[in-house]
């Protein structure tokens, strides 16, 4: 079993969930550059605990875009983690996030 936000959802909700924390976490740190267009992966571990551990940008579009999908993905809830055979066990994630360009 994979790993779940509270509420469910799969692998939708976690791209959700780090799309609708991304954007409020770029306007905070960033300068006023545009929103990048185009596609970004970023991988992360659940930890057999629920905790989002080891994020790291796959393909990247800016610097400063980057530092905020890594900060995005860090701030999600705890997981319900990954089992198998009934044991908690740690999940490698590489999740694809598509970014509409906003100016």
């Amino acid at each position: 079993q994979m790993p779940q936000l509270p509420g469910g959802g799969g692998q939708p909700a976690i791209v959700q969930a780090i799309k609708d924390r991304v954007t409020a976490v770029y306007e905070k740190t960033a300068t006023k550059e545009a929103i990048p267009a185009g596609r970004v992966f970023v991988r992360f571990i659940v930890d057999t605990d629920g905790t989002v551990q080891d994020v790291k940008m796959v393909k990247g579009l800016l610097p400063a875009w980057d530092a905020a999908v890594v900060a995005a993905v860090q701030k999600l809830p705890r997981f319900e983690p990954g089992r198998q055979n009934g044991q908690a066990v740690a999940v490698d994630f590489t999740v694809p996030i598509e970014v509409r360009a906003k100016l």
